[in-house]
């Protein structure tokens, strides 16, 4: 995914409002909870890992990828992350029937990609589907390695848990990977503060104007 990938995906949870000011939102409120329009949550597309294995979902599965357009040459990888591009736009306009449908779509044309499954914890989440959010907040952790975007916004969800050493760890995990990644350094001020640890969140402040 590219930087500005990154950036994207990242404002889709200011946006949405899964992350807060202080990261303190542990569970979705009834209003959160609210903004999904019933006639949405009808019409939202089960994802492929939902989906039971017969000629159904396979002839869907092939339909998804026959839909690649000459634009990505039949690279199924590129072609995913503009679905799951346009999944997190969705997001933004919380369009969760749209959302669903471009991030299914996203995983059958690259299964090993966790953005889709990180659509879907943004949609389960504000459903308090809470089984359903924590099966892909895990299966997008094990496809993140080396993905800065996903990385962050993992970190982010693991904050509004309030599992706050956890999401350290996944912010500090972006910064190995670049020291002055600016959102990292932002986010571990934030979780520092949470953790009563005045000195690392200062220092990450500064980071984060550099």
């Amino acid at each position: 995914m590219t930087s500005s990938y990154a950036v994207k995906a990242f404002a889709s949870f200011l946006v949405l409002g899964t992350l807060v000011a202080d990261l303190s939102l542990a569970q979705p409120t009834e209003g959160e909870i609210g903004h999904i329009d019933p006639s949405q949550i009808q019409t939202l597309v089960v994802p492929p890992w939902e989906r039971p294995t017969n000629d159904e979902t396979r002839a869907w599965e092939d339909s998804v990828r026959a839909s690649v357009t000459d634009e990505f040459g039949g690279d199924f990888r590129k072609a995913a992350g503009a679905a799951a591009n346009k999944g997190f736009q969705a997001l933004d306009e919380l369009d969760f029937a749209s959302a669903s449908k471009a991030f299914s779509e996203a995983a059958v044309l690259d299964p090993k990609s966790p953005y889709p499954y990180l659509g879907f914890v943004d949609i389960y989440r504000l459903m308090n589907k809470l089984e359903k959010k924590e099966f892909c907040l895990q299966a997008a952790i094990d496809r993140s390695e080396r993905q800065r975007a996903a990385l962050i916004m993992i970190g982010t969800h693991l904050g509004i848990d309030g599992d706050y050493r956890k999401a350290v760890e996944f912010f500090n995990s972006v910064l190995e990977l670049d020291a002055k990644d600016q959102g990292a350094h932002l986010m571990l001020a934030k979780t520092y503060r949470l953790l009563k640890d005045p000195e690392r969140a200062e220092y990450h402040e500064e980071r984060a104007k550099e």
